[in-house]
């Protein structure tokens, strides 16, 4: 237990203790690192309080009131969980599609085995960040006249999502979303048609969110955010690794670096 408030110095000194060198770099990566571990940790250190409120008998509204933002704003924040309508259609065909396949794979599944699937595959435990990704993402492939929403416009999206996790992790990299919008338009070409109302996923981007569910189950995390959908980008061999290949940046470095990220939270 600190004897104090947590301060500066503190972390200044976790960070040269992680460190274990005196190189400028290491420094840098750790506090980088330490950074996003105390964003994701300040999300569940709220999640958990805002759950003692609700046993003591506290409303969505006071709780809301507390937090300065609505009642739905907060139960759907703090639930892991919003209405199936509420949900990009993308995400809610993306659920239905899992299920089935599981259901095709494993008729004779139990009713326990079959809860667990459906509850780890859940669309609902998608964040409102990550419910975000996807929006921006589709437009990401509106503005680019591409019929489809890949790997590529998910990545996009993550950047452009400014308050995830992900956004601060690649930033710390050094992408941005000017770098990966230009690779992205010099590697593909538009459509000569307009975009169709219905964007579907390509097939790199259902694997990069499936990845995110599964590692979000593997994890026993009850939601999914941006940083389980940054891994699961990262994870595809899709066109975003390549993306970011051209960018100099390490992919499978900072995929290690997500993958402990996660494991620490």
């Amino acid at each position: 237990m600190l004897d104090g408030p947590l301060t500066l110095d503190d972390l200044i000194e976790l960070v040269n203790q992680r460190a274990q060198n005196d190189n400028g770099q290491a420094r840098l990566t750790e506090a980088s690192a330490l950074s996003q571990e105390i964003n994701a940790l300040t999300d569940q250190l709220l999640d958990y309080f805002v759950q003692q409120a609700r046993e003591s008998g506290l409303s969505w509204s006071q709780i809301g009131l507390q937090l300065g933002v609505s009642k739905q704003g907060a139960q759907q924040r703090f639930t892991g969980q919003s209405r199936l309508e509420d949900l990009p259609h993308q995400l809610r065909e993306l659920g239905a599609s899992l299920e089935e396949k599981f259901l095709a794979r494993s008729p004779s599944a139990s009713g326990g085995l079959l809860q667990k699937v459906r509850s780890a595959f859940r669309p609902q435990r998608f964040t409102a960040a990550a419910r975000q990704v996807v929006i921006l993402a589709q437009e990401e492939a509106r503005q680019m006249r591409h019929p489809i929403i890949g790997a590529e416009h998910i990545l996009l999206g993550l950047l452009r999502e400014e308050s995830g996790v992900a956004a601060a992790t690649l930033r710390s990299v050094g992408v941005t979303l000017q770098q990966v919008q230009d690779q992205v338009e010099s590697m593909t070409e538009p459509s000569d048609d307009p975009p169709p109302d219905h964007l579907p996923f390509a097939t790199g981007a259902r694997n990069a969110l499936e990845a995110a569910m599964t590692e979000s189950a593997n994890l026993r995390h009850n939601y999914i955010g941006t940083e389980h959908v940054l891994l699961g980008v990262l994870k595809d061999q899709s066109m975003a690794r390549e993306v970011l290949r051209t960018l100099d940046i390490d992919v499978d470095h900072l995929t290690d670096e997500v993958s402990r990220l996660l494991e620490r939270l």
